[in-house]
């Protein structure tokens, strides 16, 4: 996984972390704190290993201050809002095409394809084919897709 792959998957899980805790208080202090605790840890940045360090922090991260001096609305997002910024860190997600190729990003798109353009894709030199088949196995897992004998979709229960 490259570093921008990676920071794409830790910003989609911290989006996760603070609409599930919103008590917490995204602040740098705090960040580097849960960093540092997860590190001294030797734990991955995931959902569980956040909420933990969060646990074991909760004395120690800044808390948001009292009240704002300047009435403000609430930044909440619609369930629709919510789903496009998990379907955004998905797409930056995935492994990189040329900008010349069609930039596939769901399964349709996939399908979409011309048998020709498929397989002209799928056997490029590396790395742009490799990156094309890792991207299509990333794009058809998220969307809980298999396949079968035929090389087409089939939902996955």
């Amino acid at each position: 996984m490259t570093n921008e792959q990676e920071l794409a998957r830790q910003e989609k899980v911290a989006f996760r972390f603070m609409r599930l805790h919103p008590d917490y208080h995204p602040c740098d202090a705090n960040a580097r704190l849960i960093n540092e605790w997860l590190t001294a840890q030797g734990l991955s940045f995931t959902d569980d290993n956040l909420t933990m360090a969060a646990q074991a922090l909760d004395g120690e991260l800044a808390k948001q201050s009292a009240k704002p001096t300047t009435p403000t609305a609430p930044a909440v997002l619609s369930e629709e809002e919510l789903a496009e910024q998990e379907r955004q860190a998905f797409i930056s997600s995935l492994p990189p095409l040329p900008k010349s190729w069609v930039q596939i990003t769901t399964a349709q798109d996939v399908h979409d394809l011309s048998a020709s353009d498929y397989r002209r894709c799928y056997h490029a030199a590396s790395p742009h084919g490799e990156n094309f088949r890792k991207r299509v196995e990333a794009i058809m897992a998220h969307e809980k897709i298999g396949t079968d004998t035929q090389g087409w979709a089939r939902r996955k229960s």
